[in-house]
């Protein structure tokens, strides 16, 4: 998980097995849905997105369709999140600076069925991709 792009034969010679044992267990990960793919992971900052942040979004549960399509139309998303609670949309997004975040954010609070919206600059943020800390159990 810390390297995707590590070698099976480098993973096979530090688990002391056999590259077609990392291959098959792999494929079967992959097969079953644990493993979904293989990414890049590309940080923001360093291409001048200076002001991450989360944008929390409550909406009309009967608009809640009809704003995510919206925001997929919207730039500067990294990740959107519907699910339960006092704000059921939860959007990472990366923007250059605080006049383009207020900016994306007065945009959200227009849309209609968009009952309130909250916002968190992200300071600083340790990867949560891919936490090593998940024991996988079968």
């Amino acid at each position: 998980m810390s390297d995707s792009r590590t070698s099976f034969s480098k993973i096979a010679r530090e688990s002391k097995t056999s590259v077609s044992t990392i291959r098959n267990r792999f494929n079967q990960l992959k097969d079953k849905g644990i493993i979904t793919g293989e990414i890049m992971d590309i940080d923001p900052t360093v291409l001048g997105y200076k002001s991450p942040a989360i944008i929390m979004i409550k909406t009309i549960s009967s608009a809640t369709s009809n704003i995510l399509a919206q925001l997929k139309d919207l730039t500067g998303f990294l990740s959107v999140v519907k699910g339960f609670g006092r704000k059921n949309v939860i959007c990472f997004v990366a923007t250059r600076d605080t006049d383009e975040l207020n900016n994306l954010v007065e945009i959200i609070r227009n849309i209609s069925g968009v009952l309130d919206v909250k916002t968190n600059l992200i300071i600083r943020s340790t990867r949560l991709s891919y936490p090593e800390n998940i024991q996988f159990v079968e």
